[in-house]
């Protein structure tokens, strides 16, 4: 049933244009593509850790490190607590999207985590609430 409705739209938004406006909307993809190069270079690997989020926030027994898709890359995970004395380090696998970091065993208060892979790097701030 969706399909159909679906159809019927883009019917319905092509139904008052002439051939020659439907023509030319439905070529431009096809010429922004064609005015695009390819340089025949694969780009290098990357994780985006820029688009990483951390929840939640505050922590209270794990964190979760979440990727918009899934990473590329090996990271390291490195934690610190607010005096700067590194309380943890987690290696995270390339392929997952998420990963579940325990945090028992730490104290409460403001912690930073570290994630580097390659020739990337990025830090976000977290609070650690234990009951």
């Amino acid at each position: 049933m969706r399909t159909l409705v679906l159809c019927l739209s883009a019917v319905v938004l092509f139904a008052g244009k002439t051939s020659a406006q439907k023509n030319t909307q439905l070529s431009a993809p096809a010429t922004a593509a064609a005015s695009m190069e390819f340089s025949g270079k694969i780009p290098p690997p990357t994780n985006n850790m820029a688009n990483m989020r951390i929840y939640p926030n505050p922590v209270t027994e794990y964190m979760i490190l979440s990727f918009p898709y899934p990473t590329q890359l090996p990271m390291i995970a490195d934690i610190y607590d607010a005096s700067g004395k590194l309380a943890m380090t987690r290696l995270l696998e390339a392929g997952p999207i998420e990963y579940y970091i325990d945090m028992h065993g730490n104290a409460n208060g403001h912690y930073v985590v570290r994630l580097k892979a390659a020739d990337q790097q990025v830090s976000r701030r977290i609070v650690l609430l234990t009951r």
